[in-house]
């Protein structure tokens, strides 16, 4: 992603005292062998893509397969909103698988290069890749721009980490710029990262303005004012990515009282705690048993949301676990919503798929706890599942 011989310095911040330097991003990415693998094209006659205005799918950590974050490196949560946003480049190939597969495999490679380089997880908050799929980098940074206030620090931009959410484009783009479906849905994301956050088009950098480095590639920082113009046709014409599901049936209480789940616990807390864990990266057995595997993952969860760190799931952490779903849903968090609303009386093949079925069970449940029926699973919804 960075130019050699670019090293970049750990903020003690996000990786404790021990100071050293590590290698850059593009060098922990591709190595050696990867600086040469793509090929230049020149710089005349190109040809800058239009965003399309179709709605855009962030595939989470959980979707395309990603490791849990290593817990003994802290994952910062930084309570402000970010003020830039930063395009970068991979550096890799510009090859032509554009599948799913492919694009989940990308995301996987480079968490594991990341985490082999002592990093806590993937270093940027999302990626996109050749084939227009849009991917949860850090874990958490999802949950974070669908709140808004609030931003997952990545390890992504020398020097700018505090203040920017950086997305990785797989590819190089010294003489090309990425491909149609590429760069449409960095446009969605960009838009979209845009509402959530307040910010406008001019927000959009490119890696070289925070650090020494050719990132990301003379063809693309040099369309970054036509991507400006792209965004602010999306956020103009309501193009972009799609706005977090609405606020689930009405707001969240403050003073609502979660119950305390921990060690030696069992039943529906549990099995809710669980398949939520899963949702958010975590991969552990639904068994409806707090034992020792899901004390350790609720601490390392809480110490990647920035959390108190206690290994009870109580006030504070069941708010930053839930999941709001609805019709059209899919995962461990929907499996979780199933289990709860069978054990509740629904008669449900557990799926994991938030379809017609679902949607009625919520609803009936809800009308049965006086709740507004909405069919959407929110805060209030999940929990009447784990305290009725």
């Amino acid at each position: 992603m960075s130019s050699a011989p670019l090293f970049l310095n750990r903020d003690n911040t996000q990786r404790g005292s021990l100071g050293r330097t590590v290698l850059s991003r593009r060098a922990v990415l591709f190595g050696a062998a990867g600086i040469g693998a793509a090929s230049v094209a020149g710089l005349s006659a190109l040809n800058l893509p239009t965003a399309a205005a179709n709605d855009l799918r962030i595939y989470s950590t959980e979707e395309w397969g990603a490791n849990a974050p290593n817990g003994d490196i802290a994952i910062n949560r930084l309570n402000y909103r970010p003020s830039k946003i930063v395009v970068h480049h991979m550096d890799s190939p510009n090859v032509t698988d554009y599948s799913q597969e492919a694009a989940f495999k990308i995301a996987r490679d480079c968490q594991s290069w990341h985490v082999n380089n002592g990093w806590a997880d993937s270093g940027q908050q999302f990626s996109v890749s050749r084939g227009g799929y849009v991917l949860e980098g850090r874990h958490g940074s999802l949950a974070a721009a669908q709140d808004g206030s609030y931003f997952i620090e990545g390890i992504q931009a020398a020097g700018c980490n505090r203040e920017t959410i950086g997305i990785e484009n797989e590819g190089r783009y010294e003489g090309e710029l990425p491909t149609d479906a590429q760069w449409a849905a960095l446009v969605q994301l960009i838009a979209y990262l845009c509402r959530q956050y307040g910010l406008d088009s001019s927000a959009i950098i490119g890696h070289r303005d925070c650090s020494s480095t050719a990132c990301p590639g003379s063809a693309f920082y040099g369309a970054l004012g036509q991507l400006r113009a792209d965004v602010d046709a999306a956020l103009a014409g309501g193009g972009g990515a799609p706005t977090p599901p609405p606020e689930p049936e009405q707001p969240e209480d403050p003073g609502m009282s979660w119950p305390v789940t921990k060690r030696g616990d069992s039943g529906n807390a549990v099995l809710a705690v669980q398949r939520l864990l899963q949702h958010h990266g975590w991969q552990l057995e639904a068994d409806t048993s707090f034992g020792p595997a899901t004390e350790q993952a609720i601490f390392e969860f809480q110490s990647a949301n920035g959390l108190g760190v206690d290994g009870a799931v109580g006030q504070e952490t069941w708010p930053a676990l839930i999941v709001v779903v609805r019709q059209g849903d899919s995962g461990s968090a929907v499996i979780g919503l199933q289990e709860l609303l069978n054990k509740h009386g629904a008669r449900l093949e557990v799926d994991g798929v938030f379809g017609s079925a679902t949607d009625q069970a919520v609803r009936e449940f809800q009308e049965l706890q006086h709740f507004d029926a909405d069919a959407i699973a929110g805060p209030i919804t999940w929990k009447g599942l784990v305290t009725v």
